[in-house]
């Protein structure tokens, strides 16, 4: 994983069926927790924020698996399009 060109550690979007509640964000490298919900009703996490590397990455996906949360999507993401659109 390369470093972010102005220097800041890459954004990562995580995506995950279920709900950790917020209370799981420091586990999960800091990341911001949002509940959100599919249109035919299933409810998913989006997990946004910086991880600094590869390491801090696979540490947040074990925590994930190991809550139980089935992963739907993984994504770096550009700073300031952490949001759908």
């Amino acid at each position: 994983m390369t470093a972010h060109p102005a220097g800041e550690p890459p954004t990562f979007r995580i995506r995950v069926q279920g709900r950790p509640g917020p209370e799981w964000s420091d586990r999960l490298g800091g990341m911001k927790v949002t509940a959100r919900e599919a249109p035919g009703g299933t409810v998913f996490a989006e997990l946004t924020g910086p991880l600094t590397d590869e390491a801090a990455l696979m540490g947040v996906l074990e925590h994930l698996y190991n809550l139980g949360l089935p992963l739907l999507a993984v994504e770096r993401v550009e700073i300031g399009r952490t949001e759908d659109g």
